[in-house]
């Protein structure tokens, strides 16, 4: 896995915690969570401010929930957690999430013809912070999938206190006419590579630097190379805009054996690995955004 260089981190500064008696988040725990990560990632660093994101996906998985309500009406139907405990760094918290449950998913037509309903929405969630991770994108806050008491299993995602894209336009700033910000470049290649449905201007998040936090990323990785609902918002405004020498290079350095590691243990039977290394492959043969999926 490459590690991204300390600017770009996702949560860049100091790492703040809190945690309540007893709490298993200690050396012992780090260590069995390291003997259980797979050959191709990189081993927990000594220093925690080298890998944030992992020790506060663990947050997520360790602290106790004081609070559960659903907010907003979607068809993702997702609830707010409240935590304990939890860890600050930068926007992102892990003292509340987001919940994700296996309701979502038989809701949207897009959603049920485009992907494997086998493979469940959190599943998904999941997966897309995994392979984030990976490609080195740097853009998903931390998830992991829990049992939340009263609701059950679900994905839980670190909560972003930051405006959406969509609200980012009242402010002043409006993404679709930065062709330069290299964050929005790096939106669109992780959307085009998993194969995302549902990248609209309201599921992703901006800071005052206007630096991209992905989430609600259980609309993707779609059936073989089926780009008949693929969807990015930022991708749809790059079309015909070079792509940004410094995504390039993350692009070319992609490596594609990782990626293959992460789905290949869910047991896709439709092409879902084959169509996301097809896509890798003809990213990295492109130096200019193009229409990548019909809804783009």
């Amino acid at each position: 896995m490459r590690t991204p260089e300390p600017a770009r981190r996702l949560f860049a500064g100091s790492l703040r915690s809190e945690k309540v008696a007893g709490s298993p988040l200690g050396i012992g725990f780090l260590r069995e969570l390291q003997g259980n990560i797979q050959e191709w990632i990189s081993p927990l660093p000594k220093d925690a401010d080298a890998d944030t994101t992992e020790f506060m996906r663990m947050s997520l998985l360790d602290a106790a929930e004081a609070e559960v309500a659903p907010i907003g009406t979607g068809i993702h139907r997702p609830y707010r957690v409240v935590f304990h405990s939890g860890m600050d760094a930068g926007p992102v918290t892990t003292r509340q999430a987001v919940l994700k449950t296996v309701y979502c998913q038989y809701e949207n037509k897009r959603y049920c013809a485009s992907v494997d309903l086998n493979i469940t929405g959190p599943e998904r969630e999941i997966l897309s912070y995994e392979m984030d991770r990976v490609l080195g994108f740097d853009l998903v806050p931390p998830v992991a999938g829990r049992e939340i008491a009263g609701v059950g299993y679900g994905s839980v995602q670190a909560w972003v206190n930051q405006p959406t894209a969509w609200e980012w336009l009242s402010k002043g700033y409006d993404y679709r006419e930065d062709k330069t910000n290299p964050w929005l470049h790096r939106l669109a290649a992780f959307d085009f590579i998993r194969g995302e449905i549902d990248r609209h201007a309201n599921n992703w998040i901006m800071d005052e630097e206007h630096r991209v936090y992905a989430i609600d990323n259980g609309y993707s990785i779609v059936k073989g190379d089926d780009r008949t609902w693929m969807r990015s918002s930022a991708g749809k405004h790059l079309v015909g805009t070079p792509i940004h020498p410094s995504v390039e290079n993350e692009i070319a350095s992609i490596n594609e054996e990782a990626v293959a590691a992460v789905l290949a243990p869910k047991g896709f039977i439709h092409g879902e690995v084959e169509g996301v290394l097809k896509r890798i492959k003809e990213l990295k043969g492109l130096d200019r955004w193009t229409k990548l999926g019909n809804l783009w």
